[in-house]
């Protein structure tokens, strides 16, 4: 079976089969814990790894925040149970034929337990809740297990990012913010990855060292860049642990490719959805920059020409950023705010391309960090063109989503196998 038809199938099921246990309070904290155990193996298997406790809980934590999206058990087990009781206790009590909350709580010590079990699990792990009997008596509240679930992954991703050092910090950070929708089921035949470049960005999203290296090969990493200059030599730079220069080298035109992929992608889809014409590779003269004689000194050639929701001409200039920086000081500065990377890369291309030069014409910087960041001037191009009509509008958006992280992501792999040598396997 290919890996990504195992991810659909396993998330599909880890997420749902035990949700109503959770719920019922049945399962106990050793069978949740067994639980996850269970699924961390299967994974550590697939991918030919050991999880460190670190990397357990990012593969629990939401992809947004830089995981894979799966359903820890031990993590669902209070906010599932709470949730369950926020919504039923009402219902319950009445149909139980008591008369308040109170009588409810004294009478049944089995579910008080249950709740105060699960109230000092949440404070245990830097989530204030107090579930409040009387209120919810009078009162039945919904949708509470998410929101009760989404605070302790705040407070776990918390704890998690305080434990790393700021460059994997960085790197965690710019996994997140749609950067993992391609590990969602494919929308469309194009979304799936093939088993290379899958665990590839799997194990480059979890942070291990050397993700491109096939654990069955039977040599170890490579120690200097395989990717191959246009004269046939290699680039031979030292090649780091986790992957930062591969992912960025200029050297064999990957990275130029991959960009090259996504600025196709992006006209494609402004051209079905906008229903205007789109041109690629276009010099616009009012940003050339000119030199001290006055003449041309650079030429300014923007990646897409399309019409904007406002109806006027716009460009949008296509980039894929590292968040990597081997200038401490910006690693620090970006270890304290997600997507610091794509905003200074917004930041140039306005800079280069100054509004007052061109007012005429709209400009909308399309940038992505390496590891699957989407920036808001992205995202907000995507939302501006996507059609209105309510029955469509959010499954063309996560598609278009969707088909950028599938995008990014493959470009990364492709950088990150293509500078390791071969991958003879062992018999």
């Amino acid at each position: 079976m290919p890996l990504h038809a195992a991810l659909v199938l396993h998330r599909t099921f880890t997420d749902g089969a035990v949700t109503h246990l959770l719920r019922a309070g049945v399962a106990t904290v050793e069978e949740c814990q067994e639980w996850d155990v269970a699924v961390a193996q299967f994974w550590e298997g697939e991918l030919g790894v050991t999880f460190s406790a670190a990397q357990r809980a990012q593969r629990f934590l939401p992809l947004d925040s830089g995981g894979f999206g799966f359903q820890s058990a031990s993590w669902r087990r209070p906010a599932a149970l709470l949730g369950s009781w926020e919504l039923c206790l009402r219902a319950v009590a009445l149909a139980a034929g008591f008369p308040s909350a109170a009588s409810l709580r004294d009478s049944c010590s089995q579910i008080a337990r249950s709740i105060a079990e699960a109230e000092s699990c949440l404070a245990g792990a830097g989530v204030q809740y107090a579930f409040d009997w009387a209120a919810r008596f009078g009162e039945a509240r919904g949708k509470q297990q998410g929101e009760i679930a989404a605070e302790l992954h705040e407070a776990v991703l918390g704890s998690l990012r305080a434990s790393l050092p700021e460059d994997a910090r960085v790197d965690l950070d710019s996994a997140g913010g749609g950067g993992g929708l391609f590990l969602l089921a494919p929308m469309h035949s194009r979304h799936w990855m093939c088993d290379e470049h899958l665990s590839t960005a799997l194990r480059r999203r979890l942070l291990f060292p050397h993700p491109a290296h096939d654990p069955a090969c039977i040599l170890g990493p490579s120690s200097h860049c395989k990717h191959r200059r246009a004269n046939g030599t290699f680039c031979d730079e030292a090649l780091d642990a986790r992957g930062h220069h591969a992912g960025y080298c200029s050297c064999g035109g990957g990275s130029v490719h991959g960009h090259d992929a996504i600025v196709r992608w992006l006209a494609a889809w402004l051209r079905e959805w906008s229903g205007h014409p789109v041109a690629t590779e276009q010099y616009v003269p009012q940003w050339d920059r000119l030199g001290a004689d006055g003449e041309v000194s650079e030429r300014a050639r923007l990646d897409v020409a399309f019409v904007d929701s406002e109806g006027r001409r716009a460009y949008a200039d296509v980039a894929v950023t590292s968040a990597y920086s081997a200038d401490p000081a910006v690693v620090s500065r970006r270890a304290r705010e997600p997507g610091t990377a794509a905003k200074d890369m917004v930041g140039r291309k306005r800079d280069r391309y100054k509004p007052e030069a061109y007012p005429a014409a709209g400009l909308v910087p399309f940038v992505v960090e390496s590891l699957g960041r989407i920036s808001p001037e992205a995202r907000a191009l995507i939302r501006s063109v996507a059609p209105h009509d309510p029955s469509v509008r959010s499954s063309v958006i996560r598609a278009a989503l969707q088909d950028l992280s599938v995008l990014v992501q493959t470009r990364l792999a492709e950088q990150l196998l293509s500078a390791e040598a071969g991958r003879k396997r062992g018999t």
